[in-house]
């Protein structure tokens, strides 16, 4: 079962006018001049298995140029970056450009840019940056979904609970010397994949076949990529 919670913005600053699929830049901010939502925009969810966060717990974090450490944690099913400010938790709006750095360890960095989903919408979400050269760029987006509760359908049968269920990772491509730099969501199927490297396809699919990659994996579609970009 899932409840809306009210959205009430805390920063009235103007909104981006329009999206498109450039890759957005980072901002110096201060911390009292970004876009929050109170609470967030996280519809609530009673009695569900799994959890729509990234992580379920908050990290550190350094958000665009602010020196103060802030605690973030990343809602994959709403796509929401939120922050932890005292006892409130804020929701990042979709309508600047973050750059979120965990520092928890990983160094793992989060953007929010425009892209064109693969259902052909153009949405604002957050990426993972997952490898830049001076060839080419590798954002990730992590799918979680939200399935809903069904109730038994005899007195046999069991009731089977909501649920959050990980989907396949969607990548992002930018060739570095591309005009506009823009986010080229990356096909799943291998086959599509193949094919969108040309003539080197092939080679591309041997390499593949040989080390065992899996699309699914950020590691692996570095080492697909760069592995492309050095032929």
């Amino acid at each position: 079962m899932k409840n809306s919670v009210l959205i009430t913005v805390v920063f009235a600053l103007a909104l981006a006018p329009c999206l498109n699929a450039q890759i957005n830049r980072p901002r110096n901010d201060s911390f009292n001049e970004l876009l929050f939502f109170v609470g967030t925009n996280t519809i609530k969810y009673d009695e569900t298995e799994g959890s729509p966060y990234l992580y379920e717990d908050f990290l550190p974090a350094q958000i665009n140029n602010i020196k103060e450490t802030k605690m973030v944690r990343f809602n994959a099913v709403e796509n929401v970056i939120e922050v932890k400010q005292g006892e409130n938790i804020l929701g990042l709006t979709m309508s600047k450009a973050y750059s979120v750095k965990l520092r928890d360890g990983s160094e793992r960095i989060f953007e929010i840019h425009p892209v064109e989903t693969e259902n052909g919408k153009q949405e604002k979400v957050f990426l993972e940056k997952v490898f830049s050269n001076d060839k080419f760029m590798l954002y990730m987006k992590e799918n979680i979904r939200y399935v809903e509760a069904k109730p038994a359908k005899s007195s046999y049968d069991q009731p089977i609970p909501a649920k959050f269920v990980k989907n396949k990772n969607s990548f992002y491509l930018i060739e570095q010397d591309s005009e506009g730099q823009k986010l080229v969501l990356l096909p799943k199927k291998k086959k599509t994949l193949i094919k969108t490297f040309g003539d080197k396809g092939k080679t591309i699919d041997k390499k593949i076949k040989k080390e065992g990659l899996k699309l699914n994996e950020k590691n692996d579609m570095v080492t697909i990529l760069s592995y492309y970009y050095n032929l």
